[in-house]
């Protein structure tokens, strides 16, 4: 048996999937029986040319007498579409072998006329090689909910009445190995085979399928774990409810199968919208002028009772300055159009120009300019958010702007429950706590504070595995497992913060104390980030130590430091796609580059992958080869409905070793400023008139 390593994964998963019955996106029969057992648009168990709805997200679950997959899979593109695996395979290896592997399919054109749909695939492409497959396929509507799939395969999928290789490649060598790395001098390679059927959408909710497959299961057949009969498949799926299919299947003559199928989109959330109060109109403004004391008492009530505090306010001329701290809504134009409505109700109407600058941790994140006469005439109009886009001015906001400050209590807390997993440890493929995390911050001012959290574990098996660590590296994030076990209840971190700004659109940040669970220290980050602009470069340096494994308020005695930091860049492209490279010097001591490429959503959703290669070689990193996995947030607001800075993150990879591993920094710059760019607030403007 292969052994793998598990990853901590955090709540928002078992969450996201326990909530995607509740998704609505349209027509849910026909987009969830798309899925074929590996999770991939495709008819039983091969692939067809179909799609996604974009942005669409499907965990499936699928189990035979010899194979147990789990897939997730995101429609990262309109055409593209992607799948992590973990499954468990009988006969392929000595014993059972527990694999990740990756898919990608491209569809190459869409169906038009007489012409069919046409894609091409890569099945385990960045795994072991013992699924590995390439292929080209094409789909055709042949009448209303009757469509034919053809096509072409090699590996697998060409193992069955496979003819020789029409452009010469006829060895096809698979090195089992470690895995992590994409073996493209196999790919369509071997001899190549057909496969085809149909696909029946019986009823709105019940789709039939017949397949021949190209697959022969060589290996399951050698070992005897399959009796191969025939290769047709038969398949049934059924949509129980919207965002969930069941399925059976009759595999290779012989076999019953069983999948499920759950889905959502982020682009449609399950409670139909922000179902948050509406707000209070543009008024005309105060009737007669106030005092400042006492207008700035007026100011801050409202300001609080629209879930925002005052941090700082001044009046000249006929303009008003307002920095305002939000503890409420998820998109920064929001903030901005309920403070407006504040000082638009409380200023004398002398004053012309508001300018608002939402404040994150005393830092003044930008300048958004708007005219009070302006958005009074707009508020009604049917095109007030382009319009009242048109006339609204995004600038750096000043340092050091003379102020006078608005009061808060300055201690905060609060108690949330946790879930932490460790999943794909072959002995044990889910393991787990749950328990309570009480937090506190006191802030001393807007820009300096101290805040910490400990975990209570009140259930759970996490550190249940006797599994060691076999690195040649530092064990810096290997030994994850022995902190599960020392430290169930324990300090997650305690620090004392302090954030600024030494330019307009230079931010600075540093973070001293018990860091995360694992390293504790000191770190410094500098970014600057203009608004309008694409491009934000950042610099980050710290110098950490080993926490004691019970992580409460020690140090390991054999006393590993190291001085690590890297430069980044954040480049904004069009749709919501962003890309961030970092590059330096890694927790054990690597050099190395990290690319992570992601697609964030108006909403706040945001899903990508990342790769880490450093100077450590693939055989000295160990299984996997080298660092790699997915990133996902998700915005509570998104499941409830109502206004909430609230956010999931969530870091899934397929292993987890100890070359190309960063920090776990709360509070980075880029994170906490990343919604107040121009670019997001324009393309979420229209939250500005909610």
């Amino acid at each position: 048996m292969r052994e793998r390593r598990s990853n901590h994964l955090q709540a928002l998963l078992v969450t996201a999937s326990t909530l995607a019955a509740q998704s609505a996106y349209g027509d849910v029969a026909a987009v969830g029986q798309m899925l074929n057992t590996a999770g991939m648009p495709g008819l039983i168990e091969m692939p067809s040319a179909l799609s996604l709805p974009d942005a669409q997200i499907a965990a499936t679950l699928a189990g035979s007498t010899s194979n147990r997959l789990v897939t997730l899979t995101f429609q990262a593109t309109p055409r593209l579409t992607g799948a992590f695996r973990y499954g468990r395979f009988e006969g392929v290896t000595e014993g059972v072998l527990y694999d990740r592997s990756f898919d990608l399919q491209y569809r190459l054109r869409d169906e038009t006329g007489p012409w069919p749909a046409l894609a091409i695939g890569l099945r385990d492409m960045v795994g072991t090689g013992v699924e590995s497959s390439e292929y080209l396929v094409a789909t055709k509507t042949l009448a209303a909910g009757l469509t034919a799939t053809a096509g072409l395969g090699w590996g697998r999928m060409g193992s069955h009445g496979g003819v020789d290789n029409p452009f010469g490649w006829d060895t096809r060598v698979i090195d089992v190995g470690m895995g992590g790395t994409p073996d493209s001098g196999a790919w369509f390679h071997g001899p190549m085979a057909a496969f085809g059927g149909l696909d029946w959408q019986v009823t709105e909710k019940t789709r039939l399928s017949v397949e021949y497959s190209s697959d022969a299961h060589e290996t399951e057949v050698d070992s005897g774990v399959l009796d191969y009969r025939s290769p047709f498949n038969l398949g049934m799926q059924y949509a129980a409810t919207p965002g969930i299919v069941l399925g059976a299947q009759v595999l290779n003559g012989s076999m019953i199968a069983a999948s499920v199928t759950l889905t959502f989109n982020p682009k449609t959330p399950p409670m139909g919208g922000d179902l948050s109060p509406a707000p209070r109109p543009f008024a005309d403004g105060a009737t007669a002028p106030a005092d400042s004391a006492t207008l700035r008492q007026k100011v801050e009530g409202d300001l609080r009772a629209e879930g925002l505090h005052l941090v700082g306010m001044s009046i000249s001329g006929n303009s008003a300055v307002l920095q305002v701290e939000n503890t409420r809504y998820a998109m920064a134009a929001q903030v901005i159009g309920r403070t407006a409505r504040v000082l638009a109700a409380n200023l004398p109407a002398t004053i012309k120009t508001f300018a608002i600058e939402p404040a994150v941790n005393g830092m003044p994140a930008t300048r958004v300019t708007v005219q009070r006469d302006r958005l009074e005439a707009l508020q009604y109009d049917a095109n007030q958010t382009a319009l009242g886009l048109e006339s609204t001015t995004f600038s750096a906001a000043p340092v050091g702007a003379d102020l006078s400050i608005g009061q808060k209590s300055p201690f905060g807390w609060g108690v949330t429950p946790y879930i932490s997993l460790n999943l794909f440890d072959p002995e044990s493929p889910l393991r787990g706590d749950i328990g309570l995390q009480p937090m506190a911050k006191y802030a001393f001012s807007p820009n300096l504070s101290v805040s910490g959290a400990v975990r209570l574990k009140v259930a759970g098996n996490a550190g249940s595995s006797d599994r060691v660590s076999d690195s040649v590296l530092p064990h810096v994030r290997s030994d994850a497992l022995t902190y599960a076990q020392d430290g169930a209840n324990g300090l997650e971190n305690l620090t004392l913060d302090h954030f600024g700004k030494i330019g307009p659109a230079v931010f600075t940040h540093v973070s001293l104390g018990y860091l995360e669970p694992m390293f504790a220290g000191v770190v410094s980050e500098v970014l600057w980030q203009k608004p309008g602009n694409r491009l934000s470069l950042g610099a980050e340096v710290s110098h950490v130590m080993q926490r004691d494994t019970n992580k409460l308020l020690g140090v390991q005695d054999y006393d590993y430091q190291v001085t690590m930091g890297h430069l980044s860049a954040f480049y904004a492209l069009n749709q919501g796609y962003q890309v961030q490279v970092d590059a330096g010097r890694y927790l054990a001591g690597d050099w190395g580059s990290t690319l992570t490429v992601s697609r964030a959503f108006d909403n706040g959703w945001k899903i990508g992958v990342f790769a880490t290669k450093t100077d450590v070689s693939y055989e000295d990193f160990g299984e996997g080869s080298f660092d790699k996995g997915f990133v996902i947030t998700a915005p509570l607001a998104w499941f409830t409905g109502q206004p909430s800075t609230t956010a999931a993150h969530v870091t899934l990879r397929p292993i987890l070793r100890d070359g190309g591993a960063q920090l776990d920094v709360r509070n980075r710059l880029h994170d906490l400023l990343k919604g107040y760019g121009q670019g997001t607030m324009a393309s979420t403007w229209g939250t500005f008139w909610r």
